[in-house]
């Protein structure tokens, strides 16, 4: 009996500093202040992370997981949780995280996928291109501002997930390395370990 409460004592302490390796806050929803319909969630949770200008947040649908700079404070959760949008106060900055289900039919969801983007943008407005096994990054210019998409595909679990951040071009100097550290920390569901739900 000693050595079960023992053993008690330990993975509940175990547990507790586990759950409590990150502070979380709320932000409110803006689509349910703007419609007040309980078909939207009231709140977003993100979590603290050792980045002290970033919170953590983690789509409850798809699984991913990504960086928010701490001065995108507004918050947009659509109603089928599929993703979130950031923007700042005024609305010149915006990360909008994704997931989606693949709707193509080949066998290389990746090269389809950016076929349609590049068709879509004009690969004379691009800036900058790179691509991977799984993965693919657009960067490109429209009407004064730069706009940056990576875009991560798994043909195991049929779903996408995608990062796109946009930010006027005389901010270029302050977001290259806010871009760079929100690229690093995207990691895409089938990657995080937690449940994706689809």
């Amino acid at each position: 009996m000693k050595q079960i409460l023992i053993i008690l004592v330990f993975m509940l302490s175990y547990s507790s500093t586990s759950i409590s390796f990150a502070e979380s806050i709320q932000l409110p929803n803006q689509y349910y202040i703007e419609h007040q319909s309980t078909a939207f969630s009231q709140d977003i949770v993100l979590h603290e992370t050792s980045s002290s200008g970033y919170y953590q947040y983690i789509n409850g649908r798809y699984a991913f997981s990504v960086f928010i700079p701490k001065n995108l404070s507004l918050a947009y959760l659509p109603s089928n949780d599929d993703g979130c949008r950031f923007s700042s106060i005024d609305g010149t900055v915006t990360l909008t995280a994704s997931g989606g289900h693949i709707a193509y039919n080949s066998s290389n969801a990746l090269d389809d996928y950016f076929a349609l983007r590049i068709k879509a943008i004009g690969i004379s407005n691009t800036e900058f291109i790179d691509h991977g096994d799984n993965w693919f990054v657009i960067s490109w210019k429209k009407d004064g501002k730069i706009y940056y998409q990576k875009t991560f595909i798994s043909n195991r679990y049929k779903c996408d997930n995608t990062i796109e951040i946009s930010y006027p071009i005389d901010k270029k100097i302050n977001y290259n390395e806010i871009v760079e550290i929100i690229e690093r920390n995207f990691i895409p569901g089938w990657k995080t370990g937690y449940k994706i739900w689809g």
